[in-house]
């Protein structure tokens, strides 16, 4: 190994890996972005995100519906 890539060790590699794999299911040969939302209980939502958001349908009416509540104030 040279010296300048003497980061970019398996435990980097390994850490990088689980970071990228917190916002993503595996759907056979491909990934798809989970849902941000967490339930009261602590648990993350398993579903699938629309295109180009952050939510499941369910969370993402969810967010709306707080966003409008919150500029009404």
């Amino acid at each position: 190994m040279s010296a300048g890539n003497s980061e970019f060790t398996a435990a980097f590699f390994d850490e990088s890996s689980r970071g990228w794999m917190e916002n993503k299911k595996r759907r056979g040969q491909s990934y798809v972005y989970i849902c941000a939302a967490e339930y009261k209980n602590g648990n993350k939502c398993n579903n699938a995100v629309l295109s180009n958001e952050d939510f499941c349908k369910v969370h993402l009416k969810r967010e709306l519906k707080m966003k409008k509540e919150a500029d009404n104030k």
